[in-house]
């Protein structure tokens, strides 16, 4: 194979490597496309053919037409060795792609030229903007809630605050987002400061639980706001606390309507304990409560009563007959005697003689039982008094009817007092008899049902309310009429179609052993229940959030990760984490010294600060992986900006290391085609010179034969003689026509071929031509004919052409 073979040979064998490379690559020269292999066309969704001699300007939008040729001409004049730019593209199709090219001189055709190589970046920048999209709703989704909400990482730092929470605090998350666990001082329902270690997102991180529920104090302008916290703690993927998300709800009016309602039970403490009964509550065997006026009669405090066991109070031969019924009385069956005579033992060992009224109840949300205690020894010393004393019995009653009169005044002046006082409580309060008549209903209840005092009072609930009052459930109300104490939570209809949850308590009223009616107790917990339902959405919608994010990253062929501004890193990718050789637990939460070590480069370093300072940074990055794997990573810190301030920064590295090798070959190449070219064109020119003194050579005796020739042909005149001469002539001149087409080969090397054109005719070329062969064939038995002469007889052209 000669050499210009060869070399043709070399070009065609590197195309095939430029066509077969996964990367496109194109060559720019003189402002066109010279080269385009078919991984470039199909980026550019046109045919390799219609891209050689196109203009690179047409293939970019309108904006960025001047880039191409700009880099071409700094590469090519040497400003510039390489460079790295993104376009964004428009196929024909319709379709739009985002390519990255990396260019570098070269040469091509002898000429200096621009070797550029094709990345498509597409799904990057459709990863990206994914994840920025995610991250815009669900921040779009918090700042939209009502209700406060706080986003903390795993060491309890303050991340992310909506402004229902900034509200609610009286502070901006500028002013919140240094503090640790210990400067928030929360207040507890004594209003101390709660410990840090029990504030609820030091306790989801600790354990991993959420937290419902917490009430707790913060101190605002205008005194305390109390809020009810729920935390709830957020897991990466494997299940890890990454750290917690706290919802709050103002309840302050809630707090001053539970205040009230504590204000109201010391109330009817007071009241129980002004009867002028004994009363007590007894349960598991024990008695747990008794009123002043029995404790008085026993000579107890209410802290030594308070727990003390049934025998130590009842009579010894009472005891067993005593246990029996309170067994019965707290089990399910029918209820023993309720009213019979006791023997109570007094602190000093003396007896006090009574008379009960036992029923059944609930304390603290277990079977227990009401007793009303009488003094008969009080009675029956009053019967002897009496027979003894009989006149003065009339003087007796008397007084004790002035008595009953001022009790009743008393009576009827602390329920105006109780009405007063109920009527500026939220809670829903009224009270039905045993024939399911109302007969008290504070101002709440009114206004929710949309009545007055006059279309309720003495009428039966069912007529003026529905069946609201009675739950739509008999049993209940027989169950409270038998004495029991019921609790339950129900949805509840009021005027207007108003919709509300509450939670609705019934308790029986007893009076002296008889369940004279139910007080009907309704608390607004709608507030308590929304709240709730939101937080769980917010908390689906979050993990749903994360999920989506987590697949399209660990999806991705490049490394992804975020660092906040404190430099831990709060996500990474599989490609990230397994590049790194770390599992997910060992890279989210951890400092860059935790994961890298103390080694880390001076160059990283700077990259990071320079992007927590707002400044995005790209570079190239040679690393060795955990298995030992070389690469070369064109890595890229994007800052995350929000409000003026930088969060933290996303890192992007894509492997790089194909087109780098890629590139040095076919830098190797080219230096090889170069010196291919120079060793053809030394052999062309040494070639030249041969033919050039070879066809001098040849020439001289050659026109020495034609003018010999020349010379005899016109002194002959025999005709056979002067034929052969004529035809020795031609040949000649044929001859030295040759030799002078091969010299035009070495002017067409070196380009100093001029074409000079003659006229001439078909029929005079022919028969030259004829007559050079015409006397070989002869002896052979052949003949020359000339075909059809129609063509035209008058030519133009060079003279080596005919």
């Amino acid at each position: 194979m000669s050499e210009p073979e060869g070399l043709a040979a070399d070009e065609a064998a590197l195309g095939r490597v430029i066509g077969s490379l996964a990367a496109g690559v194109i060559v720019l020269q003189d402002d066109r496309i010279a080269y385009a292999n078919a991984r470039a066309a199909r980026m550019l969704g046109r045919e390799p053919a219609a891209l050689v001699g196109a203009d690179p300007a047409s293939l970019v939008p309108g904006d960025e037409r001047q880039r191409p040729a700009e880099t071409l001409a700094a590469i090519v004049a040497g400003r510039i060795e390489e460079d790295y730019s993104e376009y964004r593209l428009t196929l024909p199709d319709g379709r739009v792609r985002h390519l990255a090219v990396s260019s570098t001189r070269t040469d091509w055709a002898g000429r200096p030229a621009m070797l550029g190589v094709l990345h498509d970046i597409s799904r990057q920048r459709a990863a990206m903007a994914a994840l920025r999209g995610s991250e815009e709703r669900y921040r779009t989704m918090v700042e939209s809630l009502t209700e406060g909400v706080m986003i903390f990482d795993d060491q309890a730092r303050l991340k992310g605050i909506n402004p229902a929470a900034e509200r609610l605090l009286e502070s901006t998350f500028d002013q919140l987002r240094r503090n640790t666990v210990s400067d928030w001082q929360p207040l507890d329902l004594n209003g101390a400061v709660l410990p840090a270690d029990q504030i609820p997102i030091a306790v989801v991180l600790a354990t991993g639980r959420p937290v419902r529920h917490a009430l707790l104090g913060m101190p605002v302008a205008d005194g305390i706001r109390w809020l009810d916290v729920n935390c709830e703690p957020v897991r990466d993927g494997s299940g890890t606390v990454t750290g917690g998300l706290l919802s709050m709800t103002d309840v302050t009016e809630a707090r001053r309507v539970e205040e009230a309602l504590r204000v109201s039970e010391s109330t009817n403490r007071t009241l129980m304990d002004a009867l002028a009964d004994g009363v007590f509550v007894a349960q598991d065997f024990h008695f747990v409560y008794a009123n002043r006026l029995l404790l008085e009669r026993l000579g107890y405090t209410r802290e030594e009563f308070s727990g003390l066991p049934f025998e130590r109070v009842v009579a010894p031969d009472l005891l067993q007959v005593w246990n029996d019924r309170f067994r019965g009385r707290t089990t399910a069956g029918p209820e023993p005697l309720r009213t019979y005579e006791v023997r109570f033992l007094c602190h000093d060992g003396s007896l006090a003689e009574f008379e009960l009224v036992a029923n059944r109840t609930e304390y603290q949300g277990r079977p227990a039982v009401l007793g009303v205690l009488r003094d008969i020894a009080e009675r029956k010393r009053a019967a002897a008094e009496l027979e003894r004393h009989r006149d003065r019995l009339e003087e007796l009653v008397h007084d004790r009817t002035r008595e009953l009169e001022a009790a009743v005044a008393a009576r009827i002046e602390s329920e105006n007092f109780a009405q007063t006082m109920t009527d500026h409580q939220p809670t829903l309060l009224a009270y039905v008899d045993r024939d399911r008549k109302v007969q008290f209903a504070n101002r709440a209840w009114l206004n929710w049902f949309g009545k007055t005092r006059d279309e309720v009072l003495g009428r039966d609930g069912r007529e003026s309310v529905g069946d609201v009052l009675l739950q739509s459930n008999e049993e209940v109300i027989d169950k409270v009429l038998r004495g029991e104490a019921m609790g339950t939570p129900a949805e509840m209809r009021g005027a207007e179609n108003r919709i509300g949850n509450f939670w609705i308590y019934h308790l029986p009223d007893v009076v002296d052993g008889d369940i004279r009616g139910y007080f009907f107790i309704a608390t607004d917990v709608t507030e308590m229940r929304r709240s709730e339902r939101r937080l769980q959405e917010l908390n689906s919608k979050l993990i749903q959030a994360e999920s989506f994010t987590r697949g399209i990253a660990d999806n991705l062929p490049v490394r992804v990760a975020y660092w906040d501004s404190d430099q831990r890193c709060r996500f990474a990718n599989r490609v990230y984490c397994d590049w790194f050789g770390k599992s997910l637990d060992q890279v989210l939460g951890k400092t860059t010294t935790e994961i890298f070590g103390e080694d880390r480069s001076p160059e990283r370093l700077t990259h990071s600060q320079g992007a927590l300072q707002g400044v995005p940074q790209k570079f190239e990055s040679e690393e060795v992986n955990a298995d030992g794997r070389f690469g070369i990573w064109e890595v890229q810190y994007i800052p995350d900006v929000l409000r003026g301030g930088v969060r933290g920064f996303f890192v992007l590295a894509s492997d790089i290391t194909t087109t780098k090798r890629t590139q040095a070959d076919l830098e190797t190449l080219n230096l090889e085609l170069v010196a291919a070219r120079d060793v053809a064109e030394d052999a062309a020119q040494a070639k030249s010179a041969f033919l050039a003194n070879m066809s001098h050579e040849i020439r001289t005796p050659m026109n020495v034969i034609i003018g010999l020739t020349h010379l005899m042909l016109r002194d002959e005149h025999e005709p056979v003689t002067a034929d052969r001469l004529a035809k020795v002539g031609d040949a000649a001149m044929h001859l030295l026509d040759i030799i002078n087409d091969i010299l035009d080969l070495s002017k067409i090397d070196a380009g100093k071929l001029v074409l000079a054109p003659v006229d001439f005719t078909v029929d005079a070329l022919l028969a030259r031509a004829t007559a050079l062969v015409t006397d070989g064939a002869r002896p052979k038995g052949l003949a020359l004919t000339v075909g059809p002469r129609g063509l035209p007889q008058a030519w133009r052209g060079g003279a080596r052409g005919q």
